[in-house]
């Protein structure tokens, strides 16, 4: 039985199995240039939706997404690259249909059953794996300019799915209580 005073929860897809080399690239730049860790640091993941404060049980949720992501088949996810933007390094992934209703799907489910409505953030969502994150924009930019010559996949493989929660909600606050893994 998790604990109900556990205040936000987060969800995604994992990434971190198959982006390891890049996860001990990055570990080792994150350590030379001495930047914050951001989100869930590792593993690395593909946001679904920004992480919200949460009114109801955590156990109830959790349950629901289980049902949810259960049901869904695995699917490939094409990576487009490396972006920079100030503050925050990230791998962006390309448009996929696929990966768009999943995402609509899983807010209309939280909205209709627990009342948690859309972060500014969700409706415009572009779906990436975080990197590096730091207020030194400077030290950002040494970081992207020293992962570009890691390769990266042509696709990563939707097939296992989580859900973090944090007391705080702040960035590296979160840990995975639950993984679910999709139908093959």
């Amino acid at each position: 039985m998790l604990d109900d005073s556990t205040r936000y929860v987060w969800i995604g897809i994992d990434a971190d199995n198959q982006l390891f080399s890049i996860r001990s690239r990055v570990s080792e730049i994150k350590k030379q240039y001495n930047t914050a860790d951001s989100g869930i640091t590792p593993p690395f993941h593909i946001s679904l939706k920004m992480p919200f404060q949460l009114s109801d049980s955590v156990n109830e949720i959790t349950q629901s997404l289980y049902s949810f992501f259960s049901n869904l088949k695995s699917f490939a996810i094409p990576v487009k690259g490396y972006e920079y933007h100030e503050n925050i390094v990230w791998i962006k992934m390309n448009e996929s249909d696929v990966l768009n209703r999943i995402s609509d799907e899983l807010n209309a489910m939280l909205l209709t059953r627990y009342g948690i409505g859309l972060h500014q953030y969700d409706g415009a969502h572009c779906f990436h794996v975080t990197l590096f994150m730091d207020g030194d924009a400077e030290k950002v930019k040494k970081c992207y300019d020293s992962i570009l010559d890691e390769t990266l996949p042509d696709v990563i493989i939707a097939e296992r799915f989580m859900v973090g929660i944090s007391n705080s909600g702040e960035p590296g606050s979160y840990h995975v209580i639950r993984e679910f893994t999709s139908e093959t």
